[in-house]
């Protein structure tokens, strides 16, 4: 984490500031109490540019959250949300491989 605090890093997962968040060292791979990270989110709701972007700037494609899941199991979907198959592009480009299923 560097020089950033839990509380600023987080903000990565908002999707606001991401860009000078990153930019000024805070780290793509940052895990919430849950092991999630801010591609695991952004897999989840569909936002192929910040996945593409997390990507860009390093972030893991194979970590995995405390339920045993990664970024491509997010993608993939659950019965809450849809499959998004450019990001699921962008994550097997990457070296995704799944985790456990929801």
């Amino acid at each position: 984490m560097g020089q950033y605090a839990a509380n600023e890093v987080y903000l990565v997962r908002t999707y606001n500031n991401h860009f000078d968040l990153l930019e000024e060292g805070a780290s793509p791979n940052q895990q919430d109490f849950e092991g999630d990270t801010a591609l695991m989110d952004a897999s989840q709701r569909g936002y192929t540019q910040v996945v593409q972007m997390l990507i860009e700037r390093g972030a893991d494609v194979n970590l995995i959250d405390n339920g045993g899941r990664r970024a491509l199991d997010y993608a993939n979907g659950n019965s809450q949300t849809l499959c998004y198959q450019a990001i699921i592009d962008l994550i097997v480009a990457a070296g995704g491989i799944c985790g456990n299923a929801f």
